[in-house]
């Protein structure tokens, strides 16, 4: 996942969950960040999609036993 660093994950911890969210705009931390480097027309997309996890082949394909070994706690 492009924004899973450890220290933007500390960081998203550590703001308010009302933050996230202002007048049904999403991801607005980002947005903000974003709007210094980005064109508006990107910036103020309402139709943003995540990046799909190859994790379900993970799970069923080659690597189905070491997610076994992991997550059988």
């Amino acid at each position: 996942m492009p924004y899973l660093d450890y220290n933007v994950v500390k960081a998203g911890f550590s703001m308010d969950d009302d933050l996230f969210i202002v007048n049904g705009w999403t991801k607005m931390p980002l947005r903000e960040m974003a709007k210094k480097f980005l064109p508006n027309s990107v910036v103020w997309r309402k139709d943003k999609a995540g990046f799909p996890s190859p994790q379900e082949q993970w799970q069923r394909g080659e690597l189905s036993k070491s997610f076994e070994c992991l997550f059988s706690i």
